[in-house]
């Protein structure tokens, strides 16, 4: 038998909207919903952002439905620490132009936490920076502001620091207490300790590799890595730990 096609049956999946999706949550009415659409009509903006600035929807409310919208995994930056690794493949002008923030490295992959992992141009200019797979991830706008402050600052004043304080390896025995209190390196520990104590490290790692010092926290029993310094640092740092003890 033939089937005339334009008489088969049709099975088509409609994608909710984000507005119809928070109505079915109870999180908005229908008329705070035509009410944000006449206002985006209006001024422009997205819905999500319209809604969020006006008080009508939480933001950790309106991303959870989001990312069962978009079938995209939600990631809380509070309880994930962002990979060094990671950090160093985008640069802090382009997170913060695009409110992202590159979270690990996973096999060929860079995760990334995005405010919009819908904008296929965003994606396209990270994994042209990257040189990776870009594996995106939604996140509070707010958290991923605050994790960008936090982690750039703190990886580009630690490097800054060492970068004033690299003596010859063949000078590294002599180093003495005096010189260290007067170099960046007293900084550096300083800084390190205060990243380990926001971080909730338990311990902090310095292990001295083949040509660099590798900086590890133990958090929840796991150790990670944080940094990775010039070897020369590793005889000053641990001479300024124990004039510390």
């Amino acid at each position: 038998m033939t089937v005339n096609k334009e008489e088969a049956p049709v099975d088509r999946v409609t994608k909710k909207s984000l507005g119809e999706m928070l109505i079915e949550e109870n999180l908005i009415t229908a008329e705070q919903l035509e009410n944000t659409l006449e206002l985006q009509r209006r001024q422009g903006g997205k819905v999500s952002e319209i809604l969020v600035n006006q008080g009508l929807v939480k933001a950790e409310d309106l991303v959870a439905v989001l990312s069962v919208q978009l079938n995209v995994p939600l990631i809380d930056l509070k309880r994930h620490m962002v990979q060094p690794d990671a950090l160093r493949l985008i640069p802090e002008d382009m997170a913060r132009k695009y409110t992202l923030i590159p979270l690990d490295v996973v096999g060929d992959s860079l995760v990334v936490v995005m405010a919009d992992p819908e904008d296929i141009h965003i994606i396209e200019d990270i994994k042209a920076q990257a040189k990776m797979r870009i594996e995106v991830a939604l996140g509070i706008p707010s958290d991923i502001e605050q994790a960008i402050d936090l982690n750039y600052r703190s990886s580009g004043e630690i490097e800054k620091q060492v970068s004033q304080f690299a003596p010859p390896v063949a000078e590294e025995a002599e180093v003495t207490s005096e010189l260290i209190a007067r170099t960046p390196i007293a900084q550096t520990l300083d800084l390190l300790v205060a990243q380990a104590v926001r971080d909730r490290a338990s311990d902090v790692h310095l292990e001295p590799q083949e040509d660099r010092l590798r900086i590890r926290y133990r958090i929840d029993g796991i150790l990670h890595d944080m940094f990775s310094l010039p070897l020369s640092a590793h005889i000053p740092l641990v001479s300024r730990v124990k004039i510390l003890a």
